[in-house]
């Protein structure tokens, strides 16, 4: 009897903290580099005041994050649209770890320093639009179905 109520426990344990594990790992998986994005902006408090909860794609596609959109599933981060907020800071070398974006909307921004290489790893990207900012530096290169918009910035002529 002992045993059984024993092995019955250490099976319970097991399947919630099994549980546990899946849904952290599954709710979190875009929280922490969006995060880190938002660190790279000097964290916006529009940002920061609408990012709450565990999950940037609990909403469906338009997620209920600021400037954060999701695939067709709300499972996955598809496209930052930070356009035209002035937000002042650096890219993020994060944005790589959202590894489902297909396009990242940076303009008429104040962003200094320069694109990230991370960023070309990004096998979903579509578009980069950095039009209108401080940039500088070499561009990264990209793969050929990405379009880049890069105007209004200093990049290195030679990139």
């Amino acid at each position: 009897m002992v045993k059984s109520v024993a092995t019955s426990l250490s099976f319970s344990l097991l399947l919630i903290s099994t549980f546990v594990a899946f849904v952290i790992a599954d709710t979190n998986v875009n929280v922490e580099p969006l995060c880190d994005v938002a660190a790279a902006l000097n964290n916006p408090p529009e940002l920061i005041k609408s990012w709450k909860g565990d999950n940037p794609c609990r909403g469906g596609r338009a997620g209920s994050w600021e400037g954060v959109l999701c695939d067709a599933t709300a499972t996955v981060v598809a496209v930052i649209d930070f356009t035209g907020r002035n937000f002042s800071g650096t890219i993020s070398p994060h944005f790589a770890d959202l590894t489902g974006l297909t396009e990242i909307l940076l303009a008429g921004n104040r962003l200094q320093g320069s694109i990230p290489d991370s960023l070309t790893t990004l096998s979903s990207l579509q578009l980069l639009d950095v039009t209108n900012n401080d940039l500088s530096g070499k561009v990264p290169k990209f793969a050929l179905n990405v379009t880049l918009k890069l105007s209004g910035n200093h990049f290195d002529p030679r990139s």
